[in-house]
Order: C-alpha cells, then structure tokens, then sequence
C-alpha cells in the first residue's frame, strides 16, 4: 500500500513539472512573435519630445519620445511598434552624415571697452545687437537714440555691436576709427556675410559668457530694427521667471524652405527634419543671463547652421528652453500701428533709417 502511494506521489510530481515545462515554452514563443523595433536605423525618426533635464551643457536629454516610421504620421494604420521609449537621446534634427564642427576659435580684431557704472548695481540688460561691417551709419543712428539710454528704471544697460570682418581695407579702417571713437563693437576675423550671421551670434554669446555672466537678462536684436529699452525693462520686470527663458515673437510649425532660388534654402542633406522647433525671430528676442554660456555650449555638439535664429531654437529645445511669446516684438510689411509701437519692446524697420524718427516720436509721447 505503501509503495503504491509513492508511486502515485511522483507520477504527480512529474505531471506537474511537465506543466510548468510547457508553460514557460508557450510565453517565449509568444515573445517571438513581437517584431523588434531598430533603433538606430535611420528609417524612424522621433517626434514629440518632451524634455526634462534640469542643466545639462552636453546637449543629452531625458526624454520621452513616439516614434513612427518615415512618411506616416502615426493614424490607426500605423505597425504596432512600442510607441514609447524611455532613453538618453540628443534633439538631433539634422542629416546623420553631418558632424559637429562650432569650434569657434576666430581671433578677435576688435573688443569693447569695459563698462562702467555710476550705480553700485551690475548689469541688467545687455543688448547685442547685430550689425553689418558696412553699417556705419545705421549703428550711429542707433547709438544717437534707441540705445542712447545707460540707466532705464533704475536698471544698468549696456549695449555691443556684432560684427563680421569685410574684406574692403577703406572699410577696415573706417570701423578701427569708430571703435577707437565708441568702444563698442565686437569682430572676429570671420567673413562679413549672410552665410556668417550665427558666427556673429555665437561670438555675442561666448564674449557675453566671458565678461557679463552676472547680467540679468541679454538681448538679440538687429540693428534694423527700432528698440524701446523703457518697455523691454518694463516687461522684464514683470516676469517670475528668470532662467532658461526666451521672451519674443513666436515662430510654431515653420518648414523649411526647399526652393533653391530662395535666400532661406536648406536642402534635406542639411537639415532631414520636415518642421523646425518653435523659435524666436531673428528681428529680436530676450533670454535669460543664464543662456549666452548654456547655447555656447551646447552650439559645440552641432553642425553649423546658417539660420542664426532656427539654430538658437534647436539648441533652446535640446536644453528645454521656455518659450514666451510677446505681441511686443513686431515684424510687419512697413504698417505701423502708433498705439502698439507705443508699447513695444522690438519693431523691425521697412526703411532702417527710420530708428532716429521712431525714438523722437516715442520721446514726444512720453
């Protein structure tokens, strides 16, 4: 009797290992069925990022990312791939044979002056301002009023040019006498072109990092453009925010241009993604004192771009950069509404010697 019980007992055991056995075989070729997803291939690009690191210079991101397959954009016939991937990936919107190469190691020809206070308060606002070699004029215009102002509200301000080297001797020497006059202008010994513009603003930042990290806010504006420092510190004043922010006009869902007769060509050997990231126009946009060092930075782990606006926006995004957008930054066709210029921060120019006639009828209604 009792071998026949013991007999029963590893009859069940050998049943129940049998199961277990079968089980295990049934869940991984139930496994086998689910397609991996090639991460690295360049057939999947992402979409939707959502960053979250806090600071970080070296331009990798915690982020949480869906990914599709080229040309679909992610509807009901989408292949059931994982949709979403936790990893440290960079914003990288650019072909993958292009290779960072922002060095940034011009000489630098001519540098401004140390600025000097009457208050014991640092510097508040600095204003880069970009400019054409040949625009010598245009820059005394704005010196004479926009940027006449070095105490607004009770703020320090200080404003630089941004200059590209041109290649006139006649030229040359003409800037060397109003640096000597003025002490305000920055130049590298980089081409003065169009081609060059994100030099110049990379060049505004590292020397901005280098001399006046401890400013407050900086801002980038062109030197066609009319700027109300009375407004623009107004409207600081009245933020909460003040790291890692950009304040300007807004540009959201803006596509390359693919035409080869355009000034604004990219071809998708330079940049392979169909939109870029939301960006500030070029006419003028505020950051945060802390960004000239983290863009500089980060400008290092990218190809060069020519679009110094678009180029600002994708390293915003690979930081996580907030965005503020303000109807104080105007670009318009040469309209100009006097109640909204009245309390603007930044109006671009039709005709670029209009700044002296816009500063003296913003003075008159003052």
């Amino acid at each position: 009797m009792m071998v026949l019980k013991r007999k029963w007992m590893i009859l069940l055991i050998f049943i129940g290992a049998l199961m277990v056995t079968s089980y295990f075989t049934f869940l991984r070729h139930l496994s086998s069925k689910v397609d991996p997803v090639d991460r690295g291939s360049s057939e999947f690009y992402v979409t939707n990022v959502t960053n979250t690191r806090v600071n970080n210079s070296k331009g990798l991101q915690k982020v949480e990312q869906t990914i599709y397959p080229s040309g679909n954009d992610g509807n009901e016939s989408s292949p059931k791939i994982p949709s979403k991937l936790n990893q440290s990936i960079p914003y990288f919107p650019f072909a993958p044979a292009m290779k960072a190469n922002n060095t940034h190691d011009f000489g630098i020809i001519h540098r401004p002056a140390d600025f000097r206070f009457d208050n014991q308060d640092g510097l508040y606002l600095l204003v880069l301002m970009l400019s054409r070699a040949s625009n010598i004029m245009q820059r005394k215009a704005q010196r004479e009023s926009c940027l006449s102002m070095k105490v607004v509200r009770g703020r320090n301000v200080r404003s630089v040019f941004l200059l590209g080297k041109p290649q006139e001797e006649k030229l040359l020497a003409d800037i060397k006498a109003e640096q000597e006059q003025y002490q305000d202008i920055l130049m590298e010994d980089f081409d003065e072109t169009y081609n060059n513009l994100t030099l110049k603003v990379l060049m505004g930042m590292k020397w901005a990092d280098e001399y006046y990290s401890n400013a407050s806010w900086v801002m980038k504006v062109d030197d066609d453009v009319y700027v109300d420092l009375g407004n623009a510190v107004r409207l600081l004043e009245g933020l909460n925010t003040t790291v890692k922010l950009m304040i300007g006009l807004l540009y959201h869902n803006a596509v390359p241009f693919r035409d080869t007769n355009s000034k604004w060509f990219v071809s998708k050997e330079q940049y392979i993604a169909p939109v870029y990231p939301d960006y500030m126009c070029g006419l003028g946009y505020i950051m945060s004192g802390d960004l000239p060092r983290l863009f500089y930075e980060e400008s290092m782990s990218l190809p060069y771009f020519f679009l110094e606006d678009v180029f600002i926006g994708i390293l915003a995004k690979r930081i996580g950069v907030t965005m503020h957008p303000s109807w104080k930054f105007i670009f318009n066709d040469g309209k100009y509404d006097r109640s909204s210029i009245s309390q603007a921060v930044a109006v671009h120019l039709s005709k670029p010697d209009l700044v002296t006639s816009f500063y003296k009828l913003q003075m008159q209604g003052d």
